[in-house]
């Protein structure tokens, strides 16, 4: 089963109750999938705007082994704790012996063992890796095109996300299109201005 948007789920919102009806994903033996030998991959283009205990009910989601999924709750938790100490005392000096220890307990908790049990190679990163593939998009990718009809012709001009349009849009006509483009352009346009006055109402 592919679960888009995977990220709402792990926040409990209520289509998480298909996958766990009593809203605590970790207990994988209700819902949906119980007794059933699917797979789950969960999608999300958000994963790391989530809260710790939301990245382990992702986790959860998706069937992730118990114990290890305890480690990483663990971890995490242990993760947070030493950040949050760290941000408290950020305005010292580097070289302040407690602000050097913190960040090599946190590359320790990351890279090296995130139970904090003396062990080796078993950090937060590789634990996370397990489960989860990161695919960033390189900026490249991130291509925006206005995209007009002129002379019968389509043209596409590039802009930067954050690029004032208005001047562009000014020299454009009003209505580029026509025959069944322009139906669609109309329709989209009025469907664009009833979601704005229902958004500002």
């Amino acid at each position: 089963m592919i679960v888009d948007e995977a990220h709402h789920y792990a926040k409990g919102n209520s289509p998480s109750r298909i996958f766990a009806p009593d809203g605590d994903l970790k207990n994988s033996g209700q819902g949906l999938l119980h007794g059933n030998s699917a797979k789950i991959l969960a999608l999300t283009a958000t994963p790391f705007e989530l809260l710790p205990g939301q990245i382990v009910q992702l986790l959860a989601l998706i069937r992730a082994d118990e114990q290890m999924l305890g480690e990483v709750e663990k971890g995490l938790a242990l993760y947070v704790d030493k950040l949050n100490t760290l941000f408290s005392i950020r305005n010292r000096s580097p070289e302040d012996t407690v602000r050097r220890d913190l960040v090599r307990d946190l590359g320790r908790l990351r890279n090296d063992d995130a139970s904090d049990t003396g062990r080796k190679h078993m950090g937060l990163q590789a634990l996370l890796r397990r489960y989860m593939i990161r695919n960033p998009k390189g900026q490249n990718e991130r291509r925006y095109l206005l995209v007009n009809k002129v002379d019968g012709q389509y043209q596409m001009r590039p802009f930067e996300k954050l690029d004032n349009l208005r001047p562009c849009l000014e020299e454009l006509p009003l209505l580029p299109f026509d025959g069944a483009d322009a139906l669609f352009y109309l329709e989209l346009r009025e469907l664009i201005e009833q979601t704005v006055e229902q958004a500002r109402a």
